[in-house]
């Protein structure tokens, strides 16, 4: 385990804002979006689970790698970095995306639905439009999670979108709105507790 994460902690420059690095990322959601566009339009109710499933469950995998490399110190040990636990705004996608894989349809899945559309993609833009604090790590592979992790979480949004399972009426704009606030407060209590 030790020799993965020092694989996996390996340092890279800082890549500039509009760099390569960058650039590439963004060149790679566009084709994300693209192939969703035209080949995730008309899902049946299973492959949506898979596929809000398959996201969430990508973006837990690399969240967790991310929580391993800052908590990993080499020869010194291990200590938790508890400023990176993973429930900041753009952490929360991955959670509501992975329970309204398994709900039914119903008044809670589609406010989760539009929390997702509004503010997951939300989240992924501002990281692709500005990723500069996020650059900030010297761990190459946190770089990518970064990158690999905010883009997912747009194109859950743009799914959701494109496949007609959020439209843009109150019911959604108010659901979305009812799941932020409830996370909201959730991290107030955590923060409390802690």
């Amino acid at each position: 385990m030790n020799k993965i994460l020092d694989i996996l902690s390996t340092e890279a420059p800082k890549p500039l804002v509009f760099g390569w690095f960058h650039l590439m990322w963004i060149g790679l959601l566009i084709i994300a979006i693209t192939l969703t566009a035209m080949f995730l339009k008309k899902t049946t109710e299973r492959q949506n689970k898979w596929i809000l499933f398959t996201f969430s469950l990508t973006c837990i995998v690399v969240g967790v790698l991310k929580q391993l490399i800052y908590s990993y110190h080499g020869g010194e040990g291990w200590s938790y970095q508890w400023y990176a636990f993973p429930f900041q705004f753009c952490s929360t996608p991955m959670y509501v995306g992975m329970i309204a894989a398994f709900l039914p349809d119903s008044k809670i899945r589609r406010a989760m639905y539009g929390f997702l559309a509004i503010y997951g993609m939300f989240g992924g833009l501002c990281i692709y439009v500005y990723p500069e604090q996020v650059f900030n790590t010297g761990y190459l592979f946190v770089q990518i999670q970064t990158m690999l992790y905010h883009g997912i979480i747009f194109l859950m949004g743009v799914y959701l979108i494109v496949s007609g399972r959020v439209e843009s009426k109150k019911e959604f704009l108010l659901g979305g709105f009812s799941v932020f606030l409830s996370l909201v407060l959730l991290a107030e209590i955590l923060n409390v507790i802690a």
